[in-house]
């Protein structure tokens, strides 16, 4: 999935890689499958910042699942 969303940006479709990327993020079961997924291209970051945020939002959100159980 990576790799798709890697092509989308090169293609200069950032809005789908965008959306693509978060969704993998916030699917992510624990930390070190967030860590692995955090490939984004510097040109995506540019676009998007609120990308970083949202980064940081799902390593919360992981955490707190991992809390829970």
């Amino acid at each position: 999935m990576l790799d798709l969303a890697a092509a989308l940006a090169q293609a200069g479709q950032f809005a789908q890689a965008v959306s693509l990327i978060a969704d993998l993020w916030h699917r992510a079961q624990n930390r070190d499958e967030l860590l692995r997924l955090f490939a984004v291209t510097p040109e995506l970051l540019r676009a998007y910042p609120a990308l970083g945020r949202d980064f940081r939002a799902s390593f919360a959100w992981v955490d707190a699942q991992l809390a829970v159980g």
